[in-house]
């Protein structure tokens, strides 16, 4: 399935099957490739790929976003959850972070020192400055530059030629993950 038809299934489901979530959750363990949807007012739809990290508490991060609250039960912004052999190549065609227009779905591959390598797809939200640009909870151009985290950027479809609901342009990311 396509990042695009994910992300759609995604938008269009009502419900959340929690019981296959929960049962997904629980065969992964600590260093296990996985995919992970959110869904979160401030940044829409918005899709993990990477390895599963495990904090003191028990709970289970990807990249940086808990997606269990250490009892092995799906967070509620999650959408949907999978197991994966390994990161795949991103889809979209290669671009300058700095080139992301507000709106467009995109995917960029981060290497941090915390998380590990891995994917974040999404529409690329921007401040009202259009100073800083995000996928997902991730900063990944800001005054100009891509983030430093960012090794790479695809746009898998312009702004307006995607039916993923595109939230409005922040007016602060203070608090966003660099």
């Amino acid at each position: 399935m396509s990042t695009l038809d994910r992300l759609a299934a995604a938008q269009g489901s009502t419900k959340r099957d929690v019981a296959a979530m929960t049962t997904a959750i629980a065969e992964r363990g600590a260093d296990a490739p996985v995919r992970a949807v959110f869904r979160e007012d401030r940044y829409g739809l918005f899709e993990y790929a990477g390895t599963v990290a495990t904090v003191s508490d028990g709970s289970r991060l990807l990249a940086a976003r808990a997606f269990d609250s250490g009892t092995g039960k799906p967070t509620t912004p999650l959408r949907a959850f999978e197991a994966l052999e390994a990161l795949d190549d991103l889809d979209g065609d290669a671009v300058d972070a700095v080139d992301l227009a507000h709106g467009d779905l995109a995917s960029a591959r981060i290497e941090h020192s915390l998380y590990g390598q891995f994917d974040v797809t999404g529409v690329a939200l921007q401040t009202l400055d259009g100073g800083r640009t995000l996928i997902g909870e991730w900063i990944v151009a800001d005054a100009g530059k891509p983030a430093p985290n960012v090794t790479e950027v695809r746009r898998i479809a312009s702004a307006g030629e995607h039916d993923i609901a595109v939230p409005s342009q922040l007016a602060h990311v203070e608090t966003d993950v660099v």
